[in-house]
């Protein structure tokens, strides 16, 4: 064990960090963060929804719903690039470089313009339009960033550098635009259709037992070493938003639901008190003999049953603990295998309300995803098997806390 936590940590972990602090990587990490309140207001609009279910009388708040999460590819298509450009110091520009994706964004979509009435498909705008968002970021970044030293002005004109900055942008933007016009409408490229059949094997492997186990289990696996869960994150969001909604629609359309690998799934069943299922773990901390673990669950156990777990990953600690790895891992790999075949073999319906609202306690978001009562016995049976497997390693890892703490206790006696 300890030659592959030296390696994961000399080698992976640092090459991991690296990755996910690069440029792109980075910005579509700022994307998805400031895009979070439309999807948090989508998911307090669902829980209206259904409320409405009971109450027919309460007001649709469906367009809410379809004008707050149902836009999110236009969010993603705005502030890629315009986190990009502040990365790159290019901050006079950054404002500009968005808008000019959004418009490649609209052309990329290949809309229908006929006697005046401008149409395209609803579905771009929103969850399965996000990879088409970040290719229109892409675009508009690389040529804005290509012509980032070039101005009709030179370095001491006496013109306001806001009107400088705006001349300036007219080339970068004829030349993205241009480019847009000729991939769409001179050459015929769909690049909706086209990312979509591109993506397929992607999207079809993301909604696969496999593809869900390796999100979790990597994404543990990574944070237990300290690495930013955003280097699978910024692969894996845009297929989790894209199944929920496909869900969504399957029901609307009197389908079945397919898709498991959704954020509300991993909400509501896997991530119990955070990632790796560490809501028993607290409340075992509580009881602990070491004073020091002790103290540590009385600090984690609210923000647990919220599902923030920082305070025990990096004050139990779990990170780089390889006692306390261990389970961690256990839990990243069961959890997930017990909570998707469950979910596959319609035991428990398959979520297809939209909900993001993840620091809502797990009782109350287990049944919001789906309304169905038998959320609660597959949660039941998750917390059971995950307290299973933290228990023999919390006693020993007490065990080992307490020897620590008397053997300092005798040294400062001496």
């Amino acid at each position: 064990m300890s030659g592959v936590l030296k390696f994961v940590n000399d080698k992976i972990a640092p090459a991991a960090n690296k990755f996910s602090r690069n440029l792109w990587v980075g910005s579509l990490q700022d994307s998805v963060i400031v895009s979070m309140p439309l999807t948090l207001v989508g998911s307090v609009i669902t829980m209206l929804l259904i409320l409405r279910d009971y109450y027919p009388s309460l007001p649709d708040f469906t367009p809410i719903q379809q004008f707050s999460f149902g836009l999110i590819a236009l969010i993603i298509a705005f502030a890629f690039p315009y986190f990009a450009m502040q990365r790159k110091k290019l901050d006079n520009k950054k404002l500009l470089a968005g808008f000019t994706s959004l418009a490649i964004f609209f052309m990329f979509v290949k809309p229908t313009i006929e006697d005046g009435q401008f149409s395209l498909p609803i579905d771009s705008l929103g969850a399965n339009g996000m990879f088409l968002g970040m290719l229109s970021g892409l675009l508009s970044c690389l040529v804005f960033m290509t012509l980032a030293k070039f101005s009709f002005f030179g370095k001491n004109s006496a013109i306001p550098d806001y009107i400088v900055a705006s001349f300036d942008a007219f080339v970068p933007i004829l030349v993205a635009l241009t480019l847009s016009w000729l991939i769409t409408f001179v050459f015929g490229v769909d690049f909706f259709a086209l990312l979509t059949a591109l993506l397929k094997p992607l999207t079809h492997f993301g909604q696969s037992y496999f593809g869900l186990l390796a999100f979790i289990f990597f994404s543990s696996v990574l944070y237990s070493f300290g690495v930013s869960t955003w280097l699978l994150y910024g692969l894996f969001y845009p297929i989790q938003l894209a199944g929920i909604a496909e869900n969504t629609a399957r029901v609307e359309q009197g389908l079945e639901p397919l898709n498991i690998h959704t954020g509300e799934v991993i909400g509501g069943f896997i991530s119990i008190g955070g990632m790796g299922v560490t809501l028993p773990l607290a409340f075992f901390l509580l009881k602990s003999t070491s004073e020091r673990l002790k103290a540590i669950g009385k600090v984690s156990a609210i923000p647990s049953m919220l599902n923030i777990n920082e305070p025990i990953i990096f004050g139990t600690p779990i990170m780089l603990n390889p006692l306390m790895m261990i389970p961690f891992w256990l839990n990243a790999f069961i959890i997930p295998t017990i909570v998707y075949f469950t979910l596959k073999f319609g035991l428990v319906d398959i979520p297809t309300h939209i909900f993001n609202l993840w620091f809502v306690p797990t009782p109350f978001q287990a049944f919001l995803v789906n309304n169905d009562w038998r959320s609660f016995i597959l949660l039941a049976v998750v917390l059971i098997v995950s307290t299973a497997i933290w228990y023999p390693f919390w006693r020993a890892y007490d065990q080992q806390q307490v020897a620590l703490e008397k053997e300092q206790a005798e040294k400062q006696a001496a």
